[in-house]
């Protein structure tokens, strides 16, 4: 009879345990979190520390704030004046809209598929109407500025901030 009224014990505090487990998440400096209630957003953390929710019920996810860099792989691409070239574009974004992220991207691999298209959408477009020798003068500035403003309008709507669009 000890022996059962023990386990059962042992039994009620580990369920204890593991529900106050589960209720319980960590923001961390440089992170922001979305709690969503099944299946629909209820509210964004910013403050680092601990947290609660509602255990079964409750979903977090974990956003980094901090810069990140995307680099695709390089393309070749056709100038204005025809001539070819080999580009290496690079990105540097974060993410500042956990809501609309969620709702757009839900992960950062698609985020990072999404913008690597929109990057090399934007820079073939606008390296499709240069020609090689502007590339080489003061006017690649103007057109890095024009290929960084497309992108940050159009990342805009995915929860992201586009830093910096180079290449290389």
């Amino acid at each position: 009879m000890k022996t059962r009224l023990l386990l059962g014990l042992a039994v009620a505090v580990a369920a204890v345990i593991y529900l106050i487990a589960s209720s319980l998440f960590v923001v961390r400096e440089g992170e922001q979190a979305l709690v969503v209630r099944l299946g629909a957003p209820i509210g964004v953390l910013i403050e680092p520390g601990l947290k609660v929710k509602a255990p079964f019920i409750d979903s977090v996810y974990v956003y980094d704030t901090r810069l990140q860099l995307l680099e695709p792989p390089p393309e070749q691409m056709i100038l204005g004046d025809q001539k070819r070239l080999e580009v290496q574009p690079y990105t540097r974004f974060r993410i500042v809209d956990p809501l609309r992220f969620y709702q757009a991207l839900r992960t950062f691999d698609q985020a990072r598929a999404q913008l690597s298209q929109l990057v090399s959408s934007s820079v073939r477009r606008n390296l499709g109407q240069a020609p090689l020798l502007t590339l080489l003068t003061q006017q690649r500035g103007d057109i890095v500025d024009v290929i960084k403003n497309e992108v940050e309008a159009k990342a805009a709507a995915l929860g992201v901030e586009i830093d910096e669009v180079r290449f290389h």
